[in-house]
């Protein structure tokens, strides 16, 4: 009877602890795929944020390059416009050396101040953009060129070369220099050499005031 109950007992433990084994390793095997599958989701949000990060950067390179282009766009359209008035002026005054009759040179004189508004409306994106020291030297240019202007003006008026010319022209072509240094420096401009002397060396001048 005794070994009968000893017997039993040991086939009841059994079954448990088979049991036991059973539901411990089900409940491992369901804690690893819950493991797995929050893994899984976590490296994805990651994979999709890395993705969104990456998205952007690609965005904002984008942005700063077309930003570059437009300002490269910008300097360029500026100097060469602003080298054409340094052009007309020095045609100006050599005309006025010639005693160019006054219908010749008011037309000649007409255009030239059209290449100055327009070179006034050219300058505003350089504002309109920045740097703040880019435009600060798009303005210095500008209203040097306007100065050794007026004493273009003053020249075509009076026939007669003001003794300021020179110190304008001087003046003017600094500004250049200056303002084409900051054009490469924020936009990797090449704009290179004024495409003629202000003073129109080599033709002929009005004689300056006395």
């Amino acid at each position: 009877m005794g070994s009968e109950v000893t017997v039993g007992v040991i086939g009841v433990l059994g079954s448990l602890v088979g049991g036991s084994i059973t539901a411990l390793t089900s409940w491992i095997s369901s804690r690893s795929q819950e493991r797995t599958a929050a893994l899984a989701a976590k490296s994805q949000e990651v994979a999709a944020q890395l993705a969104a990060e990456q998205q952007k950067e690609r965005e904002l390179r984008d942005r700063k390059g077309k930003i570059t282009e437009i300002g490269r766009v910008a300097c360029v359209a500026f100097m060469t416009k602003v080298d054409t008035i340094q052009e007309d002026g020095r045609a100006l005054l050599a005309q006025i050396g010639e005693k160019t009759d006054h219908i010749k040179l008011a037309a000649m004189h007409s255009s030239y101040e059209t290449e100055w508004r327009e070179l006034v409306l050219i300058e505003s994106p350089l504002h309109i953009m920045g740097p703040e020291s880019l435009a600060k030297k798009a303005r210095q240019l500008r209203l040097a060129v306007g100065e050794y202007c007026d004493l273009i003006d003053d020249a075509c008026r009076t026939r007669r070369r003001s003794s300021k010319m020179e110190g304008a022209r001087s003046a003017a072509t600094k500004a250049r220099e200056v303002f084409v240094s900051e054009a490469q420096s924020t936009f990797g401009v090449e704009l290179g050499e004024p495409g003629a002397d202000l003073t129109g060396s080599g033709d002929a001048e009005p004689p300056p005031e006395g």
